[in-house]
C-alpha cells in the first residue's frame, strides 16, 4: 500500500483514540465502557504505524491475505464490544425490575398508611 494511506490511517486512528479520551473526560462515556474502545484505537494506531506486523501475524497464522486478517480482528473487536454492551443492558434490565418491584412495595405501604390515617378519629390525627 502507499505511504499516504498509512499516514491517513495513522491520523484517523490517532484522532479516534483522542476522541474516545475526550468522551471519557467530558463524562459522555464511562471508563468501564471506554476500555475496549481505547484498546481498539491503540491497535488501529499500532497497525497503521507498523503494517508489517499485520503481514507477519498473517503469515504466522497461515492467512494468505493480510487485510482479511485485519477484517477478522475488527469483527472480533466489534463482537467483544457488542457482548459488553449486551451484558450492561442485561444488568440494567435486572436492576430496573428490582427497582420497579421495590417502588410497587413502597406504594402499597404508603397506601396502607394513608388508609390507617383516614380511619383514625380526627382528634388523633393532630
Amino acid at each position: 500500500m502507499k505511504a499516504e494511506f498509512y499516514g491517513v490511517s495513522f491520523a484517523l486512528s490517532l484522532a479516534f483514540f483522542f476522541w474516545i479520551l475526550h468522551l471519557v473526560r467530558s463524562r459522555r462515556l464511562r471508563e468501564q465502557y471506554a476500555l475496549l474502545w481505547l484498546l481498539l484505537a491503540a491497535g488501529m494506531t499500532a497497525l497503521s504505524l507498523a503494517p508489517e506486523v499485520l503481514d507477519r501475524l498473517a503469515l504466522l497464522l497461515g492467512v494468505a491475505y493480510a487485510p482479511s486478517l485485519l477484517s477478522f480482528i475488527g469483527l472480533l473487536s466489534v463482537l467483544a464490544l457488542l457482548l459488553r454492551q449486551t451484558l450492561a443492558v442485561s444488568e440494567l434490565s435486572l436492576k430496573l425490575v428490582r427497582l420497579t418491584q421495590s417502588e410497587a412495595l413502597q406504594q402499597e405501604r404508603l397506601r396502607r398508611l394513608e388508609q390507617r390515617v383516614e380511619a383514625m378519629p380526627q382528634e388523633a390525627r393532630s
